[in-house]
């Protein structure tokens, strides 16, 4: 994400701190300097700074010592977040004075910018598609622009105190490397890293969304696992970054608005790193077939998938949709053989009830079954014109009416009922009986005459 700290005191705020390296650049030129003594200015706000910046750093150490959930995904967070925290602190040091007396400490912490908008995408694609093995090859590329950055940057320590704060000042008719410094720095790197991260959060917006649209294809439940939550506060960062963009196009040195963008953002990225440590792992990563020939047994397949990758959201037959026959001409199982393993599916999934497993996923029940997850899912689309999470939702709703009709199970609530049948929550449950039978579970109850309408029903 763009650095609001290092960007908004060059640009639209920030005022503190820059205008105390404007009058620092006199003593540093020339005239005489004051005791070298740390003085430090401190109020409300660096001090709520400061906490912040503690916060974070205490957060990023929870995501890197995670056990819970994706590790690699936890870790491009725990650096995400920690960047954050080396912002917070830029902010401290600016708002009191500390930037002015030690420069050095500004050209430390000034080269982040090239690093948001890769971490924040890298994040996501963990979340969403962990079969592409993270950092390898020219996945590097990513972050050479912002290790160039931090080269740059960090060459300057190279030069004079007074030099630096002039770089960073925008003094006119610098000496070179001074005025190449600062040309760099701030008229190249500020459109530079708002190009960056605005196509960064767009390819991670695009992740999120085609995660949403495919998981009915491998899962029979959709809570906690469809990053609506991270498609939010990837929608308000992007939200935030377009009215940065604006405030320093039309109301540049206005201070104020731009910390408020800056904390907004910084609050942002802690939500994503408190939602991060809860989000359970969705996908199990697939190796590769060298890397499953060194495996020296075949552990078993977690709860969770793999995502299917030829395999999409079902589309209505169309014009330029392609069927269900269509897609499967290539597979090695044939229409007449799939339909056979149809039927053998439908036979299991009325014995044996597995779709009351509430977390009930296409390689558990391939597993139980012994058939590939992918000659289930033809199956399931060739014959049915499905995905997995209706096919599996039908039998529950099946379910839900029989228990809902059952005499014996009338004081049962529709949560109750709910939760029996292999839902996960009501609204859940509510949305898919609805989308089936056109009514209520209450509606349907009283209709069918089995009881009189429960008053905490629908």
């Amino acid at each position: 994400m763009q650095d609001m700290s290092g960007r908004i005191n060059q640009d639209t705020g920030h005022a503190a701190g820059r205008l105390e390296i404007h009058a620092a650049l006199p003593i540093l030129i020339g005239q005489p300097k004051p005791p070298d003594v740390m003085t430090l200015q401190l109020s409300l706000v660096p001090i709520l700074y400061l906490l912040g910046a503690g916060q974070g750093a205490f957060l990023s150490l929870m995501l890197f010592a995670s056990k819970a959930g994706c590790h690699a995904a936890n870790a491009y967070l725990g650096t995400l977040t920690l960047l954050f925290v080396i912002t917070l602190f830029d902010y401290f040091c600016d708002d009191t004075g500390l930037t002015a007396q030690y420069v050095q400490i500004q050209t430390v912490l000034w080269p982040k910018e090239f690093f948001f908008g890769p971490l924040i995408y890298f994040y996501t694609r963990e979340l969403t598609r962990p079969a592409q093995i993270p950092l390898r090859g020219r996945q590097w590329l990513h972050f050479v622009p912002g290790f160039i950055h931090v080269a740059l940057s960090w060459a300057m320590l190279l030069l004079p105190p007074a030099r630096q704060l002039a770089v960073f000042g925008a003094v006119p008719d610098q000496p070179a490397p001074d005025w190449v410094f600062s040309f760099l720095l701030s008229d190249l790197e500020v459109p530079l890293t708002m190009a960056q991260t605005v196509v960064y959060l767009l390819l991670s917006m695009r992740l999120v969304a085609r995660h949403r649209a495919a998981l009915g294809d491998n899962f029979s439940y959709t809570e906690e696992i469809n990053l609506t939550w991270l498609r939010n506060l990837l929608i308000g960062m992007f939200v935030i970054y377009v009215c940065w963009f604006f405030s320093h196009l039309l109301f540049a040195g206005y201070e104020t608005l731009g910390s408020l963008l800056g904390v907004s953002m910084v609050l942002l990225i802690y939500a994503m790193g408190y939602m991060g440590l809860r989000q359970p792992e969705i996908f199990r990563r697939v190796s590769s077939p060298a890397e499953d020939a060194q495996t020296p047994a075949a552990e078993p397949a977690p709860a969770a998938p793999a995502p299917d990758t030829n395999v999409g959201v079902d589309e209505p037959a169309g014009e330029g949709a392609e069927t269900p026959a269509g897609k499967y001409q290539s597979s090695s199982l044939s229409s007449d053989v799939s339909e056979l393993l149809l039927a053998d599916v439908r036979s299991r999934m009325q014995q044996d009830k597995p779709f009351l497993d509430n977390k009930l996923s296409l390689p558990q029940l391939a597993g139980l079954i012994g058939i590939s997850a992918n000659h289930l899912s033809q199956c399931i689309n060739e014959h049915l014109n499905q995905n997995f999470f209706d096919f599996v939702n039908g039998y529950r709703i099946e379910e839900a009416k029989a228990r809902l009709l059952d005499a014996s199970r009338q004081r049962d609530n529709i949560l109750t009922v709910a939760m029996d049948s292999g839902f996960n929550s009501k609204s859940a449950f509510y949305s898919a009986f609805k989308k089936q039978t056109g009514m209520t579970p209450s509606q349907f109850r009283q209709q069918q005459g089995a009881g009189p309408a429960e008053a905490a029903g629908g």
